[in-house]
């Protein structure tokens, strides 16, 4: 996990099944109290949004959403 800033610190991870994705991307949800599910190697989210390979898993304004690399390049920057 790195941190990204737009106009807010936000905290992103790029989804690849993997298998350090998938000791990593658990541990960061039980960090915020969510449960970490998938669906073959498509992660579920709480709020019924779906995160496919490649696309970036964030946490912003205490929930986790889902962005696509085009989206998420032009939103934010790594650093902070």
């Amino acid at each position: 996990m790195r941190p990204y800033r737009s106009k807010v610190r936000v905290e992103a991870m790029r989804w690849f099944d993997t298998a350090t994705a998938r000791r990593e991307f658990p541990a960061w949800f039980d960090a915020h109290h969510q449960d970490f599910d998938t669906r073959g190697a498509v992660v579920l989210l709480a709020s019924r949004e779906e995160a496919y390979e490649g696309d970036w898993i964030v946490w912003v304004d205490n929930d986790f959403t889902v962005l696509d690399n085009e989206d998420f390049t032009a939103t934010y920057e790594e650093g902070w």
